[in-house]
């Protein structure tokens, strides 16, 4: 049921820049790859060091046309990437438990964010592609920023992102070309996607982790998905891999390597549509805990039917919680008061979901924007019990 929830609920995709979509509740990126599964692949460029920085107080301050080769910023700073404003002598750290951060300079008006205080960070640097990737497909990835971030590249809008903890990936193979390579980006310190990021920490606004260009072969795997069964005995295992790969993918060979470098399992995939599933029988496997924390390795060589575009490698183990426990999924449950981590969370692993909620309905805004959030799917997500 929380598939569909995830599909409706998924990045409203749109090409072209409005300007507006940090107050936009319907666009939370434009142009951003799915969010994948991380792993090693192809050759990397870091963009991290000291890029040039301008800062303003007020977001209606901001500079326009910073993507232009011609800007001038010759007046601006510096700034460290990855590095955080507030410990570089821009703005002031806020430390908030309960509300938001702009509390005693905006009255909570949702999708509505300030512009008094709402600092805005435009950064700008320079790189030079090298040779060797002539050919492949090239990524953006911005490991971290908040609240969220603006993309140029040689005065080309690429894209945008909220969700500030998690990574924001952008093709950019189309925007770029041989020399010298212009990036652009402007950050906010608030957005729309803030109501949803009130939490007890403090508050820091920039490029919290790496920047960095990734390059790929055409024949490459997208994603996967992997996922150790053991049996009712706790003894043999099953290894199902689900794989996406791009177009040009014709076969995926598997092995799996115990901690000494041995074979134990081998597989093979034909993707059909960008997408197969192989699952590799593992004849009782070295069990996983705290304790002995014994990890496999399963190898992916991913072919274009000519020659062998990538390998990759993902550690793998295996265990079953429940079954150490001593239960099973009928006679577990899952306490918790989030539609899509606590109720996803317990619905995936087939257990029993108890949804809580307070006494006398939502109090605090966080808890109204929340609840009004998640009222229309709550009828989608089968299986909640709630408390």
């Amino acid at each position: 049921m929380l598939w569909a929830l995830a599909a409706v609920c998924g990045p409203l995709a749109t090409v072209a820049q409005t300007g507006r979509e940090w107050q936009d509740p319907a666009v939370n990126e434009v142009n951003r790859l799915p969010m994948r599964a991380s792993f090693e692949a192809g050759e990397r460029m870091s963009l991290d060091g000291v890029w040039r920085f301008h800062w303003v107080r007020n977001a209606s301050e901001r500079p326009s046309g910073i993507e232009r080769a011609d800007y001038d910023d010759a007046s601006w700073g510096r700034m460290p990437v990855p590095g955080m404003w507030e410990l570089n002598g821009y703005g002031d750290p806020i430390y908030v438990n309960i509300g938001y951060a702009w509390r005693g300079n905006f009255v909570n008006n949702p999708p509505e964010v300030p512009d008094a205080e709402n600092h805005v960070g435009s950064y700008r640097r320079t790189f030079t592609l090298p040779e060797s990737w002539a050919g492949k497909d090239v990524s953006l990835s911005i490991g971290s920023a908040t609240s969220n971030v603006y993309v140029w590249l040689n005065g080309r809008f690429v894209g945008y992102s909220e969700d500030s903890k998690l990574s924001a990936d952008f093709d950019v193979t189309k925007y770029l070309r041989k020399g010298e390579n212009l990036l652009a980006l402007q950050v906010f310190r608030w957005c729309d996607g803030t109501y949803l990021e009130d939490q007890d920490f403090w508050r820091f606004s920039g490029i919290a982790r790496g920047v960095e260009l990734r390059a790929r072969e055409k024949a490459r795997l997208e994603d996967l998905f992997v996922t150790p069964e053991l049996d009712d005995d706790y003894t043999d295992a099953t290894l199902r891999v689900a794989l996406e790969t791009t177009p040009t993918v014709r076969r995926v060979e598997l092995t799996l390597r115990d901690a000494s470098g041995v074979a134990v399992a081998e597989g093979s995939a034909q993707p059909k549509g960008g997408r197969s599933e192989v699952r590799l029988a593992v004849k009782n496997p070295v069990k996983w805990s705290a304790e002995t924390p014994y990890l496999y390795t399963l190898e992916l060589a991913v072919s274009d039917g000519r020659r062998t575009t990538e390998r990759i490698e993902q550690p793998v183990g295996f265990r079953r919680a429940m079954a150490q426990a001593g239960t099973d999924p009928a006679h577990t449950a899952m306490l918790g008061d989030k539609l899509l981590t606590d109720v996803l969370g317990a619905n995936l692993s087939g257990v029993t979901a108890l949804m809580v909620e307070p006494a006398g309905g939502a109090r605090t805004p966080w808890q109204k924007v929340l609840h009004a959030l998640q009222a229309p799917w709550k009828h989608l997500a089968g299986g909640i019990h709630r408390i």
